[in-house]
This record gives structure tokens, sequence and C-alpha cells, in this order.
């Protein structure tokens, strides 16, 4: 998902934080960077992305809002 939100909104960046689930080498590393520094995602409580787990549609709606609304964005 953070693939598709990141080629179709255009998104770029770099951010400072890493997940202990998500490589650098891996194909999802940089969308998910992407998402991260454009204040879409903070990934979960405990450091992961889970990026090979389905998401509900409750959190891919959230995830739609903040790149589409800024006022939604993460602070």
């Amino acid at each position: 998902m953070a693939s598709i939100l990141v080629r179709a909104y255009e998104l770029s960046g770099k951010a400072s934080v890493s997940f202990i689930d998500v490589k650098s080498s891996s194909w999802s590393y940089k969308p998910i960077q992407a998402l991260v520094a454009n204040k879409i995602t903070a990934g979960y409580l405990d450091g992961t992305f889970r990026p090979q787990s389905n998401i509900t549609r409750a959190e891919f709606s959230v995830l739609l809002a903040r790149v589409i609304n800024e006022n939604l964005k993460l602070h």
C-alpha cells in the first residue's frame, strides 16, 4: 500500500526513523520512508511497520486522508 500511495501522489523523502522489520535492501523501504517523511504514518508502537501484513479499511482510510489533507498529518 505504501508503494501505491507514494506513486499515486508523487511522494518522496527519507525519514530518520527505521523499522526493525524493514531492511534497507527491501523493495518497500523507499516508499515506507517517503510515507514517514511526509508524516503519513509512523508505524506501530513496537518499532515495526509490518509491511507483509494486510491493513484494515480503517487504516487505509487514515493513510489516504493524511495524504489528501495536510491538517490530518502527524505532528
